[in-house]
């Protein structure tokens, strides 16, 4: 079955937009793996800051609830900023387990674990400021924070070598794709070159040859 000129035309102009199209596509795949490498990485070192600005601070409620005046420290208000830092530290994490380079299981869990513990505590101060503070709650409330503040130190090894392991692997992720890439690259430029080749043969050598046989004619 033989093709027509304009039907071969529009095959090789489809060919070679396949092969462009597929082309942009990769690249926009690379860049895609940039963004999100650098978005995890972000997210975890957001997190190690939020962690170690929290942790004294978490430090010091733990002591003066320890205290025989401890208390007076478990009203709402002494837990306003440690909740705000702790959740921040928890959604940075969260965001940062979406991508699994080997340290999403961990992060989930030290999210889960400062959360909870530090529900628990604002629990014991909500029962505080209802008028059932004691000692034993200032105690228990003390512990749950020593928790929270282990969790916050927990994050602050983890996310040096998270950050870095992300960083590496979405390095070798982008250096595979970038090799697929050029051979696309190579692809469609072969692709562009037998495409001009068959046209040239097609259209362009048997117009030349044909304004040659005019210019003959007219010589004679």
């Amino acid at each position: 079955m033989k093709i027509n000129l304009k039907n071969k035309f529009l095959l090789w102009s489809g060919m070679l937009l396949a092969g462009v199209l597929l082309l942009g596509s990769l690249s926009i795949w690379n860049l895609v793996e940039i963004w999100r490498g650098a978005q995890v990485a972000t997210s975890e070192y957001e997190a190690l800051d939020h962690a170690a600005a929290v942790i004294p601070q978490i430090a010091w409620l733990r002591d003066v609830l320890r205290e025989a005046d401890g208390r007076t420290y478990l009203a709402g208000q002494y837990f306003g900023v440690i909740q705000g830092e702790v959740r921040q530290v928890a959604q940075q994490l969260q965001d940062a387990s979406r991508v699994d380079d080997g340290d999403a299981t961990a992060q989930q869990a030290l999210a889960r674990s400062a959360t909870d513990h530090l529900n628990a505590a604002m629990e014991l101060s909500r029962a505080s400021d209802a008028g059932g503070a004691s000692a034993t709650s200032a105690a228990q409330a003390a512990g749950e924070l020593e928790q929270v503040r282990q969790s916050m130190a927990d994050v602050s090894k983890l996310m040096p070598s998270a950050a870095r392991r992300h960083v590496t692997a979405a390095g070798a992720r982008v250096m595979h794709r970038l090799v697929w890439t050029c051979i696309t690259l190579l692809l469609v430029l072969a692709l562009s070159a037998a495409i001009h080749l068959t046209q040239y043969r097609a259209l362009v050598r048997p117009l030349l040859g044909l304004r040659d046989n005019m210019q003959q004619s007219a010589a004679r």
